[in-house]
């Protein structure tokens, strides 16, 4: 069992096990004070074991693993998590490289796969343990392969598989942004106003439709709900 850590002194405030970047950013947001180190335990499947067998096992793995670097004087509470995409109920392993991703988005794009993600909060004074495994549901849509190739590239600089979250803007070039907004807006444009006259003409029609049936009484408005006319009188073109 290997650890990267930073440097803790002694308290008694929350120790993060994650290599995540992104967990520690949100703790950071939450105003949360939080030390970090990150464990690496062994992430293999064992035999017949579900995806939330999986992340419930590895999460409470990192938090003992975390729990063995700190002294005896240090009592924080340690907080654990583990992620996996599953797919077709099997579980699929974190890529490494940008052909792993390649092939990982190639197998996800156009159907529906599952999250799982385990959370474990640890006592280290106690040693008590709590876990709690969450699902999300995510269809990947029908992207094609340049953008299968865009984000699976991966370098020491980005990791754009990484990156991709929901309901964030910060990986937005908001300078391409603009430009496809001002580029969009005739077009939105033309389209919000072709609505609003094509729902004018739509009630117009419908009027004149209702109005010629009250003055006429021509049996225009059950000939569209029926199918068939009728007629209080002989029409005059079929007398002979």
């Amino acid at each position: 069992m290997e650890y990267c850590h930073e440097t803790i002194p002694t308290f008694s405030g929350l120790l993060l096990a994650s290599q995540s970047p992104r967990r520690r950013q949100l703790l950071a947001l939450l105003g949360i004070p939080f030390r970090s180190v990150c464990p690496v335990v062994e992430e293999e499947t064992r035999a017949d074991e579900s995806p939330a067998a999986l992340v419930a096992r590895l999460s409470r793995e990192k938090a003992r693993a975390a729990l063995v670097t700190l002294t005896a004087e240090e009592r924080p509470f340690i907080l654990a998590c583990d992620t996996t995409v599953s797919l077709d109920g099997e579980s699929v392993g974190k890529p490494e490289d940008a052909d792993q991703a390649t092939a990982m988005l190639h197998r996800l794009r156009s159907r529906p796969h599952a999250v799982f993600t385990a959370v474990t909060l640890l006592d280290a004074g106690s040693e008590r343990m709590e876990t709690v495994v969450a699902r999300t549901d995510v269809y990947m849509p029908p992207f094609g392969n340049q953008v299968v190739e865009y984000i699976a590239a991966v370098d020491e600089n980005q990791n754009r598989l990484g990156e991709i979250r929901a309901a964030y803007k910060d990986n937005i070039d908001e300078k391409a942004y603009e430009e496809m907004r001002t580029f969009r807006n005739p077009f939105s444009t033309t389209h919000y106003y072709i609505f609003f006259i094509l729902l004018a003409a739509i009630i117009l029609h419908i009027n004149g439709v209702v109005i010629t049936e009250v003055k006429e009484k021509n049996a225009i408005v059950s000939a569209m709900i029926t199918g068939k006319k009728y007629f209080k009188s002989r029409p005059v073109d079929t007398d002979e």
